[in-house]
């Protein structure tokens, strides 16, 4: 490990520290009516399959939409019965190595110094509070990691296994397939078995989701219907979903509510489409069709929701960022306005308010 990374990861652990104990002394102090947890919104559902797994049965029945593997992860590590503390350890060492991987990973393009900020930005951006909470991100970017730098070194059942774990991880793993099949395009002697190895994880992954829902509720395709009924979810052009977000955004609602559920949803939406071009053009070609895909698949729905948190989950735009970010004035000014939004969505969340 060279001396860069042994540096980072210090920093990394303090950040994450800090990230903890400072919102804690803030609502001590300041907001002594408040309460502190990082077990908010998406954060109780995963910790109730620590413990219970899936159901059929009251409210518990509609988190089935929530993948299996981290809620199966923290089950395996939770010897001290303390689902959210063993959840919050897990997440942060599973973006420790993460950031390993994705040196190692992007090393293989870019110079020294650009993977050094890429890393700076990502443990900086204003929602990577998420890398240390009780959320899939921190496995899932891991997963991203793993699965496209094994496919770099040409590994493909590496490669093509990690792939259906980030399946089980998030519906967004299924992307990582046909994007890596363009890194296998490349490879000089192709083989039958090699294109297996990339898909076939992917696809076994997808039937052990629907098996769960056969099981569950006799009905393998029953999460649409959760998704539609409880959590107001279904497919919509990216067009219309946009064009929601931004009239919430310019509407009549709280400021609160047009800051958070529109202008940052529709800013960071339109924003993914508009690099598009820049995309196709800058990036090798997995990582382009990675990226395309992933704008369309977040922004196809009935209501976007939680983009400054997906964001995380696409770090091909963390690379558009560190490009973005190569004057010294604009990557200093970027530093403290992240920092700043990072403390304040920080806290906002583990005080139950809103913050993606």
């Amino acid at each position: 490990m060279n001396s860069f990374l042994k540096k980072f990861l210090i920093l990394l652990i303090i950040s994450r520290i800090a990230l903890i104990l400072v919102p804690m002394l803030v609502q001590v102090l300041l907001l002594p009516g408040k309460g502190y947890s990082w077990n908010y919104w998406d954060a109780p559902h995963y910790l109730y399959l620590v413990t219970h797994g899936y159901t059929n049965v009251g409210d518990p029945a509609n988190f089935i939409v929530f993948m299996p593997l981290y809620p199966l992860i923290l089950a395996l590590f939770n010897f001290v019965k303390n689902a959210e503390a063993v959840g919050i350890l897990i997440s942060t060492a599973s973006f420790a190595l993460a950031c390993i991987f994705l040196y190692k990973l992007l090393r293989l393009d870019y110079e020294e110094k650009f993977v050094e900020r890429f890393l700076i930005l990502l443990l900086i951006f204003p929602t990577s509070y998420f890398f240390g909470a009780p959320y899939t991100e921190s496995l899932f970017i891991l997963l991203f990691a793993l699965s496209f730098y094994f496919g770099r070194k040409s590994n493909w059942g590496l490669s093509g296994f990690f792939s259906g774990l980030a399946v089980l991880t998030r519906p967004f793993g299924i992307l990582f397939a046909p994007a890596i099949f363009f890194d296998w395009r490349k490879e000089k002697n192709k083989k039958v078995w090699q294109f297996a190895a990339i898909f076939l994880p992917t696809l076994i992954a997808i039937i052990i989701y629907l098996v769960i829902n056969q099981k569950i509720y006799g009905n393998a395709l029953a999460f649409q219907r959760i998704l539609v009924n409880n959590w107001q979810k279904h497919f919509a052009f990216p067009w219309q979903s946009i064009a929601d977000s931004w009239r919430i955004a310019l509407g009549s609602g709280t400021i609160f509510f047009r800051v958070m559920i529109g202008w940052a949803e529709a800013v960071s939406a339109t924003l993914l489409w508009l690099l598009i071009p820049y995309a196709y053009k800058k990036l090798r070609k997995s990582y382009f069709v990675y990226y395309l895909l992933g704008v369309i698949f977040l922004s196809s729905t009935s209501f976007i929701l939680s983009t400054p948190r997906y964001l995380l989950s696409i770090p091909p735009f963390f690379i558009f960022l560190t490009h973005l970010t190569k004057n010294k004035i604009v990557y200093t000014v970027w530093i403290f306005i992240s920092t700043i939004l990072l403390s304040y969505l920080t806290l906002s969340y583990v005080t139950g308010q809103w913050a993606f």
